[in-house]
């Protein structure tokens, strides 16, 4: 990674940057790599005594380059079969058949497919301040942001025998615009106030216009003409959505020792549809700086102490800009040859139900807390306390397959978020060379459903994970339990020898998985899945230490969550389960249950559910996420104006301790969901990186 930064300032130009950068990777996962190259300019400048103006742009452009390995594949393969034969050619079956699962060569898919995507980044954003009058000040500020993605992929002859390739481009473009207008009264120390009245206005813009091509005789061309394929198609939409935003906010100081904060804000959207486009939104604040007070000055040791509450409503419009709709469906896959020859473009119903009666989201937050500083703020603590209400919660739904559609996206009810954040500073040295300072931060959050649309009755959300070949959606949404619960049988580990009587009452013998009867009526059935985790964690902490002596500097970051439950679904196709997976692979199996080996791991596969609390494992964690040590020299050069030259290393993820059985607990499938957190399935490890730097300033 290369980057290079200047500073500067002439005229009437009050400052000025303009910095690059170049960061090239290779993937932790064979023939992928990763390029990046950014570039970026600042100014900022007073044109008159009443008018002032900026600019900040960023310029980048992305390369991703290299198919993805399927890790849940290649992990599930046979492990005595070796990659290549004698002559070097792929074994892309194992050699004993009905040995590890049903796929290719897990080697064959990264090392001949292609991908190579671009994504073009451009962002400007500019602003005008202009003193109207005397405490009267105007901003009007504006920003475009525009963005070209280009996907290109190629499926080789050698993975589907007929070649695929696709191409997609996407271009996306946002325009925001910030008129605000700010009255100021701070002729009276003892009683200042602020007036801001704002306007915002958002728009974005969606195009996709996307060809594949099928059928090819050779892999040298790829996705690089399309017509070389026999079958063609394409296909293109667009989509755009706006939001305005009226905003009404109060500050006002007493002695400047209570301040308060009152504002009213109105948005309105464009997903919703007329009569539910317009959420009002209050909030107000109010803090009493006791440090203020002869009180507490008295006391000395303090510096810093003040306490503050607030209550405030925010709203969120996180669906898409058609999630009200129902769009038909159009497309190769409905078109349908009448006559025997020529296809008729069809169209058929929509696999999403529509919503008209969509609204926004609320959030309701509680919020108090205090500040204090000890000691010149050579102790510093904070505390927050909150409690945040979610009504008409947005949310993808699953319908049953006999409704037609079989998504709906819904405010689905009422979930609870309360806890609270300390945050404890302390610099522990400050004499001659050297300086020691730490910062601990600790956070707990509890999550609790408190109402759903339809009443009492569970919701099925979330990632539909490994294809459709689990009877029941992992996760489920359910009144009086955290957002992101698992959902499964109950293990109870295996039938031992001296109970074949028992196990025959489920038809089971010893040696296979014996689950917990929930309802007793003396059948496993999916009547008898229960919530078996949480993918929440209990508290998350942090720890950040400085540590500088002379010219030495060092800097590392602790971080680590207690609590959290991972549903590990890669040890479970390890374990042998699940479709086109002929036999376990993973290590537990060698302690599988025989006469012998009384374990309370299954003997095989047979009777063995997917979803349980036999792969739920405990997902907390502690790792030191990075850690910085350098040397500054100084006074090297007047010559050339060169003030000083750091060199430095840089480390990323060296290590972490955990319980968890799979690669790692920081990664997993569920992405940015809320709804199925800790869902660990074909995710990649989080790599570790370890980079040399040098910094010159003049």
């Amino acid at each position: 990674e290369i980057s290079l930064g200047l500073v500067g300032s002439e005229m009437c130009i009050r400052d000025s940057y303009i910095s690059g950068n170049l960061y090239d990777a290779d993937g932790t996962i064979i023939d992928q790599s990763y390029r990046r190259y950014a570039l970026r300019a600042n100014v900022n400048a007073n044109i008159s005594d009443k008018m002032k103006i900026g600019l900040n742009t960023y310029f980048s452009r992305d390369e991703n380059e290299g198919a993805r390995a399927n890790l849940a594949t290649g992990l599930t393969w046979d492990p005595t079969t070796p990659a290549f034969d004698a002559e070097g050619n792929y074994n892309f079956t194992p050699l004993v058949p009905g040995v590890g699962n049903g796929s290719s060569n897990p080697l064959v898919q990264p090392e001949n497919n292609v991908r190579f995507n671009l994504d073009h980044q451009v962002i400007a954003n500019g602003y005008v301040n202009y003193n109207v009058m005397e405490n009267l000040v105007l901003n009007v500020s504006g920003g475009v942001e525009q963005r070209n993605i280009n996907q290109n992929s190629y499926t080789s002859l050698l993975v589907n025998n007929t070649g695929n390739a696709s191409v997609l481009n996407r271009d996306i473009n946002r325009y925001q615009n910030t008129n605000r207008l700010t009255y100021t009264n701070d002729n009276n120390p003892n009683h200042r106030f602020q007036i801001d009245a704002i306007h915002e206005q958002q728009l974005v813009t969606n195009s996709r216009t996307t060809a594949t091509s099928s059928g090819f005789f050779s892999d040298n061309t790829t996705y690089k003409d399309l017509s070389l394929g026999a079958v063609q198609r394409t296909s293109n939409n667009s989509t755009s959505e706006s939001l305005q935003s009226f905003l009404g906010r109060v500050n006002y100081s007493f002695f400047d020792k209570l301040l308060f904060t009152a504002s009213v804000r109105a948005d309105g959207s464009s997903k919703f549809q007329k009569g539910n486009r317009w959420g009002v939104f209050p909030s107000g604040s109010m803090a009493w700086r006791l440090s203020q007070e002869q009180f507490i000055q008295d006391l000395k040791v303090v510096d810093n102490l003040k306490v503050r509450a607030s209550y405030g409503i925010i709203g969120s419009q996180a669906i898409g800009p058609l999630a009200t709709r129902s769009i038909p469906v159009i497309g190769a896959g409905v078109n349908y040859p009448f006559d025997g020859g020529t296809y008729t473009v069809g169209v058929a119903p929509s696999s999403r139900l529509a919503n008209p009666d969509l609204t926004w989201e609320t959030t309701t937050q509680t919020n108090i807390g205090f500040d204090l500083g000890l000691w010149n703020s050579r102790v510093t603590l904070s505390l927050d306390v909150y409690k945040k209400n979610t009504t008409d919660l947005l949310l993808q739904r699953i319908l049953p397959s006999f409704v037609g559609p079989t998504l709906v996206t819904e405010n689905v009810g009422e979930v609870e978020n309360k806890g609270f954040d300390i945050n404890l500073g302390l610099i522990l040295v400050d004499k001659n060379d050297w300086r020691i300072s730490s910062n601990l931060s600790f956070s707990r959050n509890v999550n609790e459903v408190l109402a759903l649309v339809d009443g009492n009755e569970p919701l099925e959300l979330g990632n539909v994970y490994y294809g459709n070949a689990f009877p029941v959606n992992p996760t489920r949404v359910e009144v009086g339990q955290p957002i992101s619960s698992f959902r499964g049988y109950v293990f109870e580990g295996v039938y031992q020898s001296n109970e074949e009587s028992e196990a025959a009452k489920f038809g089971k013998v010893p040696g296979q998985a014996k689950y917990k009867d929930i309802n007793g009526d003396g059948v496993i059935s999916s009547d008898d899945i229960a919530i078996v985790g949480n993918g929440n964690p209990d508290f998350t902490w942090g720890w950040n230490w400085t540590v500088s002596w002379k010219n030495f500097d060092l800097n590392f970051i602790l971080l680590g969550s207690q609590g959290n439950d991972i549903y590990n679904f890669q040890r479970m196709r390890m374990m042998g389960l699940g479709s086109a997976q002929f036999h376990a692979v993973h290590a537990d199996y060698l302690d599988r249950w025989t006469t012998a080996n009384p374990s309370d791991i299954p003997s095989g596969r047979n009777g063995t559910e997917f979803l349980s609390s036999q792969f739920i494992e405990d997902g907390s964690f502690v790792t030191l996420k990075n850690l910085v040590f350098g040397y500054t020299f100084r006074g090297l050069s007047n010559s050339i104006g060169l003030e000083a030259v750091r060199l430095y290393i840089n480390a990323e993820n060296l290590f972490i301790s955990t319980n968890y059985t799979g690669y790692d607990p920081e990664s997993t499938a569920s992405g940015n969901s809320d709804v199925d957190l800790g869902i660990d399935y074909n995710a990649y490890p989080i790599s570790r990186a370890i980079s040399f730097g040098l910094k010159m300033t003049f």
